[in-house]
This record gives C-alpha cells, structure tokens and sequence, in this order.
C-alpha cells in the first residue's frame, strides 16, 4: 500500500480471499418481497432480476456442500424494535408498515430455498447484529462468507464489514448485489449504478474481495473440473 503524503491518495487494497467449498458458506441478504416488489417504496432497482442467477448459484453451491444461508430484515409487528429507524427520512417512516408485515418481509416466493437452510432473522443493517450468524460460522468451521443479494449500499457493506471485524473473511459478488441510488442530501444524488460502483469499491479498498459470480464458481469447482475446463 502506497504511503498518503502530500495529498496523495494511498494505493488500491486487494483482498485476496481465498474460496474453498471446505470452508466457504453463501449468504442471500434481505431477497425480501419489501426489497424486490415494485409496489414496495423499499424496492431496489434489479434486485428482482437477480432471482434466477442468485438459484443457481444457490444450486451450484448445494452440489460442493457449500451451505447455503439467508438473512432478512425482521420487525415486530408492533413496530417495538424498529429503533432509530421510525427517527429517519420520510421515506422510511413511510415504508415502516412495510417493514412490520409479515407478508412482506417473507423471503420472495420465486428463491428456492430448502427446508433445513438457515435463516437469520435480523432487525438492523447487518446480518451479524443480534444474531447467532457468527456462532453459526464458527461452529461449522466456515471462515469464508460469499455474499450476494440487496442492498449493496445497506445490508450487504454492513454484513460484509462485520464479517472483516469478526475475522471472518467477505467475498462480495460485484454482479450479483444490487442497490438503490442516493438521493441529493446535500452532497449531489447518486444514481443506483453510480451507488453500485461506489459501494463496491469502497468494500475492495476497506474489507472484502470483490469479484464476479463466475470466478467464485470456479473456484468452488473441484480441482479436476478446474483443469477439465482449462483445457
């Protein structure tokens, strides 16, 4: 890493992460029918699409033995523990009703999620937060958590930098998060690709690797199928 002198800006910071199907687990972050529906304020734009390849990486993930985890956004319907959040902009005291409904908050209907894969139910940003996720990990032997889902910005840097605290190394899929933009709160607004480059690379620079699907894939491959498509 370059030196910051005089101005100068210090030198990219490259994770290297390895990803090994042993020690690796997937978390599918807040795939919620509040996050993906259009009709919802809270919707973020493409997460919907992601759905099919966000199955067969799931899929992908089944056939190495990788597991296979989910986390979601949680609120008692009495609204008890939304926290600061009722304190927020407009927006998110108009979409707390949203954020309360059990219909809502279920995990959208076109995931394929198996019986017996763990969901960690979360009332904050990060799926770590007053959750037993990082038992979870450590029991399972599991160092390595492969990310993916929305929104990049929110629960995905959250997760991701909790992960970095915890000594628990993050791999976030640059093509298969996606976020919402930023509007003008006093620093100019950020359209949801221009936030999307923003939020990746600042999670490369400060606490994760961040690298597309297909090179995790690949990875995850047994060696014998590395060298298969090599040739």
């Amino acid at each position: 890493m370059q030196d910051q002198r005089d101005g100068h800006q210090i030198g990219t910071v490259r994770f290297e992460f390895p990803v090994t199907a042993a020690r690796a687990a997937l978390l599918v972050v807040d795939m919620q029918r509040l996050f993906l529906e259009p009709s919802s304020p809270l919707c973020v734009p493409g997460g919907l699409a992601m759905i099919p390849t966000i199955n067969d990486l799931v899929a992908h993930c089944r056939e190495r033995e990788v597991p296979v985890l989910y986390s979601g956004t949680i609120h008692q319907e009495d609204g008890s523990d939304l926290g600061l959040i009722e304190e927020g902009a407009v927006l998110w005291r108009r979409a707390s009703r949203y954020l309360v409904d059990p219909e809502w908050q279920a995990l959208h209907p076109e995931l394929k999620r198996q019986p017996g894969e763990n969901f960690f139910a979360k009332t904050r940003y990060s799926a770590f937060y007053r959750t037993s996720l990082e038992d979870w990990l450590v029991a399972q032997n599991r160092d390595t958590l492969i990310i993916c889902g929305v929104a990049t910005i929110a629960c995905c840097a959250a997760t991701a930098r909790d992960a970095y605290f915890r000594d628990i190394r993050p791999i976030v899929l640059a093509d298969m998060t996606a976020t919402y933009g930023l509007a003008d709160m006093g620093f100019g607004a950020y359209s949801p690709e221009d936030t999307q480059r923003m939020a990746l690379a600042d999670l490369a620079r400060h606490c994760a690797r961040v690298v597309p699907t297909d090179l995790v894939r690949q990875e995850l491959a047994p060696a014998c199928d590395r060298r298969s498509s090599a040739r």
